[in-house]
């Protein structure tokens, strides 16, 4: 007798989803390996798009009393922009940037301390000349430079005698280090648009699709794997590239 596989797909969804909220409840860094690496990917990859195109629908919603795209600053200013320039860019470059600086220092490794904390928050200072370079937005500079100074601290903290604790410190504030650095990807996202009063305000709506996102690319780096956040990113980024050209 063939086994009922909806009913075993429906189970598997729950049993997954039951473990994403408990993880969300309190995030830990040592997470259970799955059985099947490729289902939960596909069940974060296909959550994290409901969850974009439910902010979508809230946009499209709100487009009679706030035009969003007067404060969007154009990311492909050059119309002549081919398309495979934009999927490098969207579907290569930025996941490999962003789950680099956001996602891997979420495994403790003390034994690759600089290429887990110092050096992504090293990609940061570059990104913060090259923004000051297109815009001197002060704002954007002192968020940057604030984000910056994290590794430095914690370079210090390493070369001293608190460096035989760290191992306990990063398992007692896991979670909070889970939740700032999920808020600062999303945080990141805000500076598509034109900062001002509107464009914080509607914060939460703007940038509430990234947060979300990034809680599920951290959940799927520590039960997969590094290289399967990034490939979720890229397919997300992906399916959102292909969304905005054929609209």
């Amino acid at each position: 007798m063939l086994p009922d596989l909806p009913k075993i797909m429906t189970q598997a969804i729950k049993d997954e989803f039951s473990q994403l909220i408990v993880f969300l409840k309190n995030p830990i860094s040592d997470l259970e390996r799955p059985k099947s690496k490729l289902f939960t990917f596909f069940f974060v990859f296909c959550l994290d798009v409901i969850v974009g195109f439910f902010f979508i629908l809230i946009m499209l919603a709100m487009e009679t009393v706030f035009d969003w795209d007067k404060y969007l600053i154009e990311r492909y200013p050059d119309t002549n922009e081919s398309t495979a320039v934009i999927f490098i860019t969207g579907c290569i470059l930025a996941p490999l940037v962003e789950e680099y600086i956001f996602r891997l220092p979420l495994k403790y490794a003390p034994d690759k301390f600089q290429k887990r904390f110092l050096f992504p928050y090293s990609f940061l200072l570059l990104i913060l000349f090259v923004s000051v370079a297109q815009k001197s937005w002060y704002i954007q500079t002192l968020f940057w430079v604030l984000l910056w100074l994290l590794p430095v601290l914690l370079v210090y903290l390493s070369k001293n005698k608190i460096a035989n604790r760290s191992e306990a410190l990063f398992t007692t504030h896991f979670p909070r280090l889970f939740w700032i650095l999920s808020s600062a990807f999303a945080l990141v996202h805000l500076f598509n648009y034109y900062l001002n009063f509107y464009v914080i305000l509607f914060a939460p709506i703007l940038i509430g699709s990234q947060f979300i996102g990034g809680c599920l690319f951290g959940y799927i780096r520590l039960k997969n794997g590094f290289w399967w956040g990034v490939l979720s990113h890229a397919a997300f980024n992906g399916l959102m590239i292909l969304g905005e050209k054929f609209s």
